[in-house]
């Protein structure tokens, strides 16, 4: 049981790494950034350019799994910041979502010590004698010490 626990925990790390392993690339932030742009109403920006240029760097910066939760209307930048947001207010909503991201990471690798030390405990208990072998080993040293003490007091 505890093997395919493990497993599984180790094949969810595998998961979020890998999706965490690249970023995005040029295009795919290019999308990112449109999505957040036109989910607001009032787009006036002094240099349309160098935000969009800005967004789509920073956005580049994260990995697509990242960079797809920050425009989520959900759990994104478009439910928390009212406005069109500064790249600052982006760049903290990406950075608490990977957060997230390797906190799973990290509470599946406890989990997974977690597993292998009761995986471990099980062996040891395991291979410990049971009360009854122990009793019968009790027994077993008492009736030898009780033949030995005869012996010697037969001598």
């Amino acid at each position: 049981m505890n093997d395919l626990i493990v497993s599984n925990l180790k094949n969810q790390i595998l998961q979020v790494e890998n999706e965490l392993a690249a970023p995005c690339t040029p295009a795919e932030a290019a999308v990112v950034v449109g999505t957040i742009v036109a989910s607001y109403p009032q787009r006036n920006v002094n240099d349309a350019d160098t935000y969009l240029t800005q967004l789509t760097l920073l956005v580049q910066s994260y990995p697509l799994s990242i960079a797809k939760r920050v425009a989520h209307p959900v759990e994104g930048v478009v439910a928390r910041v009212k406005f069109l947001p500064a790249v600052a207010e982006v760049k903290a909503v990406a950075d608490e979502l990977w957060a997230m991201e390797r906190g799973k990471i990290a509470r599946a690798m406890m989990d997974i010590r977690e597993q292998e030390r009761q995986a471990e405990e099980q062996r040891r208990e395991a291979s410990l004698p049971s009360l009854e072998e122990r009793q019968r080993m009790v027994d077993e040293w008492e009736r030898m010490r009780d033949e030995t003490a005869d012996k010697l007091t037969i001598n």
